[in-house]
């Protein structure tokens, strides 16, 4: 090629390349990363990975049928990357940076439970990228660090909030607890669970820890609290170990009302059934009566033949909060994502209503099921 017209060539091909940049708005992008950080490995890939990537999938594909993010005058569509964390913290850390580094996310959802979240929230906050966690309640979280968000309560709420359904509505005096000490969702929620009943009058009758392992016998720590005569347990722990509790409590004629906090609403079916006349806090009700909330449930059962879980509902929510966020702000930069998250006070999502004012934590309501016949139904709702 002549070099004359190989310059006006390269002329040309800068000018189109100039024009497709203004048409998508100078630098703004594109495509907008978002990552999925889950267990998607594992005892709950069933209950929390795939819940959670089913929902992200829904959140962003309906974003993207509907033309993509507004960044001003431009759409951005929505690119989905997830990671595995294999519910293990260090694992956990590396999907995360995986995804940052090498996948170039803007914004990360997830993890979900705190001992994982606790870390990566860390990870995030250090590289100042934006985590928003569904479901991490463990106050750690998000102490200190403005780059870190969860769409739920806390626990200093929630263990509020089951000390006084305790003392109030199920009228009872002397309480215990068994927690799996090594765990800092068990840990800090049966801790902030005695100070608010003890600060409502009531008494402490036992205590009881244990680290998990694989023999799961809790006999020795369940004959002590029995011997105390409590009206309510609080077990704090997650859903591999409650049925276990919940079952030989029984067999060694612990007669205690059992009481749970929201890491019980990923149990099965035949789980629950342990639990009959059990309650428990949570995040997520099917609420039939929501109209944004039954079409969730409509659209997520339609697309993968089944109901969604707590963990799918919060997940949805996670994302509905970034892409408001992004929209607002006009831009998928991290500092503007973080700036929008901050700025919003009265999101209406499938769980309710989520605003931020002044940290990561967010005002919002909770939900109190009971397990009637097996299954746990909607009981009522603690206004914040």
């Amino acid at each position: 090629m002549p070099r004359k017209l190989f310059r006006l060539a390269a002329v040309c091909v800068c000018i189109a390349l100039l024009a497709i940049s203004c048409e998508r708005g100078g630098d703004r992008p594109a495509e907008i990363r978002i990552g999925l950080v889950a267990a998607m490995s594992g005892e709950l890939a069933a209950t929390n990975g795939e819940p959670a990537r089913r929902a992200s999938a829904l959140a962003v594909r309906g974003v993207n049928e509907a033309g993509g993010l507004r960044l001003g005058s431009v759409r951005a569509t929505v690119v989905l990357e997830v990671g595995d964390n294999k519910d293990n913290p260090e694992e956990a850390v590396a999907a995360a940076r995986r995804l940052i580094t090498q996948r170039g996310v803007t914004a990360i959802v997830g993890p979900y439970f705190s001992r994982n979240a606790i870390p990566v929230a860390g990870l995030a906050q250090r590289v100042r990228v934006p985590m928003i966690s569904p479901t991490s309640t463990n106050p750690e979280t998000t102490a200190g660090k403005d780059f870190v968000f969860r769409a739920c309560f806390d626990d200093v709420l929630q263990g509020e909030v089951l000390a006084r359904f305790v003392f109030e509505d199920l009228g009872v005096r002397r309480a215990a607890v068994l927690y799996d000490e090594s765990s800092a969702y068990n840990r800090t929620l049966a801790s902030l669970f005695r100070k608010a009943f003890v600060g409502f009058g009531g008494e402490m009758a036992a205590f009881e820890t244990y680290t998990a392992d694989r023999n799961r016998d809790f006999s020795r720590q369940l004959s002590v609290i029995r011997e105390t005569a409590p009206g309510a347990l609080l077990l704090p722990n997650y859903d591999d170990d409650v049925p276990v509790q919940a079952l030989q409590a029984k067999q060694l004629g612990l007669s205690a009302r059992l009481v749970g906090g929201d890491a019980w609403d990923s149990m099965t079916a035949e789980e629950f059934r342990l639990l009959e006349g059990a309650f428990f806090t949570t995040m997520w009700a099917n609420d039939p009566d929501n109209p944004k909330n039954a079409a969730f449930v409509a659209a997520y059962a339609n697309a993968y033949g089944e109901p969604p879980n707590e963990m799918a509902a919060m997940t949805f929510d996670a994302f509905g909060l970034l892409f408001t966020a992004i929209e607002s702000q006009e831009s998928a930069a991290p500092e503007a994502i973080r700036k929008g998250l901050t700025e919003i006070t009265d999101f209406e999502g499938v769980s309710g209503r989520i605003g931020f004012h002044g940290s990561g934590d967010p005002q919002r309501s909770v939900v109190i099921k009971k397990v009637q016949d097996g299954v746990p139904v909607f009981d009522r709702l603690v206004a914040p």
